[in-house]
């Protein structure tokens, strides 16, 4: 799925929903070349993973595999949604 910030493709999701455990899974999260990697940015992809969450019922959000290195740190921050890293 990609991620778009503005009019601008900057990278791409692999999300999956477990619909048992209501959770949605993001397998894992690329960022395209030449792209730099900002907190602001990484916070509005995490706001619209958490609103992808929301929209499909899902209660917790588990980010795995491969993730941005200068984005893990967001995936900290208390928010409605439980976010659990593994």
């Amino acid at each position: 799925m990609p991620i778009l910030y503005g009019d601008r493709l900057i990278g791409r999701i692999d999300p999956a929903l477990n619909r048992a455990q209501r959770t949605l899974v993001i397998n894992a999260m690329y960022i395209e070349p030449n792209v730099p990697i900002t907190g602001e940015m990484g916070q509005a992809v995490v706001n619209a993973i958490q609103e992808l969450a929301r929209f499909l019922n899902a209660t917790t959000i588990n980010f795995c595999h491969q993730m941005p290195q200068g984005w893990k740190h967001l995936l900290s921050y208390t928010t409605p949604i439980a976010l659990v890293s593994k």
